[in-house]
């Protein structure tokens, strides 16, 4: 069984993370079954080669789950077979670190957010890991992380900043930039229009799934002649950037021109992550940012208003925690105050919780 070892590892790998389920838990329990209790990395290292093409070649797939996938198991082996701790760590050499990058880096530009989103998390796991490899692609890296903190996709600019933060750590050169956009970003909410948008969640939409309203049809080519995916598609994403609506089964290519106030959000994100961090060199910029953040919770004048609000009640705690002492919450205390008791249910509770949390001196124990 261990000759066909190069070509069923690879692609089992893949699998364990596919969007259908049954592919996924079927993927897992054979995955446990072949490599047994020792785990996996062992064998992947010894079909390295053939394991670093296939993943490769699943980002560069027309598939958006496949690409999904493949940044997944990149991530994986980036951090538990590639990492310095690893003990095969000295068995990766440069040429495959260089092509694993290589692939992450194109996912970074994909139309698919969600491929995106993951291609986020491992770059910044990679930068952390293997910083001399990446230093070739620290503008780039840069530039990219900076506009995904703007991105219409909470998720993303979530994710984002805890990207960012593990690269911005390692390069500390980055912290003028840095502080920079932060400044402006924390800013920007003053200058968003009345008419405000926010992302629509990602659900299942196309002709596969989503009921056509009246009046509406869906513009899906006729189904002659396509690949069907197990995922129920009979057209795949396109590779790059943003082209405008595609096929699919998800509606993960959905786009619009990015509002300030989720620049503001993502950067607030941004700030939380590095608090804990900027103890050390930049404590005193962070803390002369807070003003900002407060200024940001008065705006009020875009529906969602209350989006933002409730981002900052949900990162408060942690940045109090974060500025140890640094930073006294009194002065969100009355705003807070005012949420918990006005008409907004969700914004209520979340305030709620805010308070409670920074009256008992930062967030509640993991």
């Amino acid at each position: 069984a261990e000759d066909y070892h190069p070509l069923l590892l690879p692609g089992m790998c893949l699998n364990r993370h596919y969007v259908a389920e049954g592919v996924r838990v079927y993927s897992q329990e054979s995955w446990k079954q072949v490599v047994g209790p020792q785990g996996g990395a062992r064998l992947l290292v010894k079909h390295l080669d053939q394991v670093v093409a296939a993943f490769c070649e699943a980002v560069r797939q027309p598939n958006h789950a496949v690409r999904e996938a493949g940044c997944k198991c990149i991530e994986e082996v980036i951090t538990r077979v590639a990492a310095p701790q690893s003990p095969f760590h000295d068995q990766f050499g440069a040429e495959n670190l260089k092509k694993l990058l290589g692939a992450l880096l194109e996912a970074f530009d994909d139309e698919s957010w969600p491929v995106r989103d993951y291609a986020s998390l491992a770059l910044g796991s990679f930068v952390e890991d293997f910083p001399e490899v990446c230093a070739s692609e620290k503008e780039s890296l840069m530039r990219h992380w900076l506009e995904q903190l703007c991105d219409n996709v909470p998720s993303l600019r979530s994710n984002g900043a805890m990207a960012f933060t593990k690269a911005v750590k390692v390069y500390v050169d980055w912290w003028p930039h840095v502080a920079d956009h932060l400044r402006k970003a924390l800013g920007e909410v003053k200058n968003q229009p009345e008419v405000s948008k926010t992302f629509a969640n990602y659900t299942p939409s196309g002709p596969f799934s989503v009921p056509v309203r009246n009046g509406e049809q869906w513009n899906v080519p006729e189904p002659i002649n396509q690949t069907m995916y197990s995922c129920g598609s009979l057209a795949p994403k396109t590779h790059k950037k943003k082209h405008g609506p595609s096929g699919g089964c998800m509606n993960c290519n959905v786009d619009r021109p990015q509002q300030p106030w989720e620049a503001c959000e993502g950067a607030i994100r941004l700030l939380t992550e590095i608090a804990p961090w900027a103890l050390l060199e930049h404590r005193a910029e962070v803390v002369e940012m807070m003003p900002l953040v407060r200024a940001a919770f008065d705006v009020d004048h875009f529906p969602h208003h209350t989006n933002l609000k409730q981002s900052i009640c949900e990162c408060l705690p942690r940045l109090q925690d974060g500025l140890q002492g640094d930073f006294s919450a009194d002065m969100f205390v009355p705003a807070l105050e005012q949420c918990v008791s006005g008409s907004h249910r969700n914004l209520a509770i979340v305030a709620g919780d805010a308070l409670q949390a920074l009256r008992a001196g930062g967030p509640p124990a993991a």
